[in-house]
């Protein structure tokens, strides 16, 4: 392949990016919207987010640049409680665009080393594209202070297709599961998302 070929390939791509962020990100505030919760923050996880403008780009990894590669979304659903009560929650959507580059495995597989993208060991037909989903739910009524540190930030994040389990002291209860973006991106995809999302709710006793 000579250069220009390859110049090609890196220009489709880009307009595949963003052709895909155009599917996946509306689809997240659509499932926002049907379920009433707020939105919270969103993350890079398994790589920085890209460096401001007085930072120099030059010594970043430049997987930095790579937008919603391993990203999350967080949402909040909270009565008009002044505390955060047994049926409130945090909803985490994570992305995942290359499960060869998530978080955990990769630094498991690549340490921390910048993985070369051109010896990754899976390749694109080996690898997944999902959404890994997280609840965290108080277990008693919490005081608003520091909630989310209390809630989310010091608890152990759920495997996924797990069992409820209790986190920080007992304080938290979490689930976690896996939904194929292949599923996602139906024309009722985020209908079916918060279906399995209330099947988790039943699990974890959360009443709406």
């Amino acid at each position: 392949m000579n250069i220009e070929d390859s110049l090609q390939q890196v220009r489709q791509a880009h307009r595949i990016c963003a052709g895909f962020y155009q599917q996946v990100l509306p689809r997240i505030e659509r499932v926002q919207e049907l379920m009433d919760i707020r939105f919270f923050q969103w993350n890079s996880i398994s790589f920085e987010s890209s460096p401001s403008k007085s930072v120099s780009p030059f010594k970043c990894w430049k997987w930095d640049f790579l937008p919603l590669m391993d990203t999350s979304f967080t949402f909040i659903k909270k009565s008009e409680s002044r505390y955060f009560c047994p049926n409130d929650y945090i909803l985490d959507i994570r992305l995942i665009t290359d499960s060869e580059l998530e978080w955990k495995h990769r630094e498991n597989v690549y340490s921390e080393q910048e993985p070369d993208a051109c010896k990754l060991n899976d390749t694109v037909d080996q690898s997944e594209t999902y959404l890994a989903i997280y609840l965290f739910s108080p277990t008693k009524q919490m005081q608003n202070n520091n909630v989310f540190d209390r809630l989310w930030h010091n608890s152990d994040y759920p495997g996924l297709e797990s069992e409820v389990a209790l986190s920080n002291q007992g304080l938290v209860k979490t689930i976690g599961f896996k939904f194929l973006l292949a599923d996602f991106v139906q024309e009722d995809g985020p209908e079916k998302l918060i279906e399995k999302i209330k099947q988790h709710f039943s699990l974890m006793g959360i009443e709406e």
